[in-house]
């Protein structure tokens, strides 16, 4: 039986390729300023400011530091954060019982 898989939000959407996005592309997009449209606004147009609003929310966030309930990582910790992220050294597994029987257990 086919299962109906829920359709994302473009909020969803635009976050989604946020996060694959290195920080600095990130705050390219929030600091570009588009030249005045002339023409009727077209979807393209609007998805472009709505990608630019949440970019510019990331780098004011991330200006901001880190929120008070936030660890303050140190630069192993990140580097090891980013390499999960990356896929560096991750394995995966189908099941719990194939992980299990990875880790001799």
């Amino acid at each position: 039986m086919a299962t109906v898989q829920e359709t994302p939000s473009l909020d969803d959407l635009m976050e989604s390729i946020l996060d694959r996005l290195p920080p600095e592309a990130v705050a390219v997009l929030a600091s570009m300023r588009l030249e005045p449209i002339r023409r009727r606004e077209t979807f393209a147009d609007q998805l472009v400011k709505l990608v630019q609003a949440k970019a510019r929310i990331r780098v004011s966030h991330a200006e901001a530091g880190p929120l008070p309930d936030e660890p303050d990582f140190n630069e192993e910790t990140r580097r090891a954060i980013r390499d999960v992220d990356a896929g560096k050294d991750v394995a995966s597994y189908e099941n719990a019982a194939e992980m299990f029987a990875d880790w001799g257990v």
